[in-house]
């Protein structure tokens, strides 16, 4: 078996939680899946002829880690050094970790590893001195082309739409709406935004 990591190519909004399932409960694959707003990893143990659908890339062993770890420090993300991705992998490392136990193993080890090395650049480069989120820089944006109290209007109610509502509502005077697909999230995120 050989440590790999899988690039899966984004699937379709409605299936993202069902390839997510799949790949967390295939049997031949004990491993953890990275799930963010840019990105969909897989990271195990697995026969090098084991493949998954969709994969838009593949490491394996050392470039696997080095993947990972880069991940973790905020250099595979769309904003340089993004803080939000180093708790991205920290929760889906502890959802991991709860699925499997005592039986986590090697590869509790390397996301352990893996973690630490991500602090560590990130601490030691200086990359996170200004504490940039993709949610930040956006909310940032749209305060700064926009006259203060004139409505918001927020597509969506994932993790970044939600992470860009509660910016907004911290620091700025606006109204905010929010329109979603999933009408109970919108409302539920309007309501935190007031």
């Amino acid at each position: 078996m050989v440590f790999t990591a899988y690039s899966l190519v984004e699937p379709k909004p409605e299936d993202r939680k069902a390839v997510k399932e799949h790949l967390i409960s295939a049997d031949s694959r004990a491993g953890l899946v990275l799930d963010t707003c840019q990105r969909l990893e897989f990271f195990g143990f697995t026969d090098t002829s084991d493949s998954l659908e969709n994969v838009g890339a593949t490491y394996h062993e050392k470039a696997a880690f080095e993947h990972l770890c880069r991940i973790a420090a905020g250099l595979e993300s769309r904003i340089l050094g993004e803080l939000e991705v180093l708790g991205q992998v920290r929760n889906a490392y502890k959802e991991f970790k709860s699925l499997n136990g005592e039986n986590a193993g090697a590869l509790d080890t390397i996301f352990q590893e893996a973690l630490t090395i991500a602090r560590k650049a990130r601490k030691q480069s200086g990359i996170d001195t200004q504490l940039t989120s993709l949610s930040g820089l956006t909310a940032r944006t749209v305060l700064d082309r926009i006259n203060p109290g004139e409505p918001i209007a927020v597509v969506g109610s994932g993790v970044l739409a939600s992470s860009v509502v509660r910016y907004l509502f911290k620091r700025g005077k606006s109204p905010i709406r929010v329109s979603s697909r999933c009408p109970e999230k919108a409302m539920t995120l309007a309501m935190e935004a007031g």
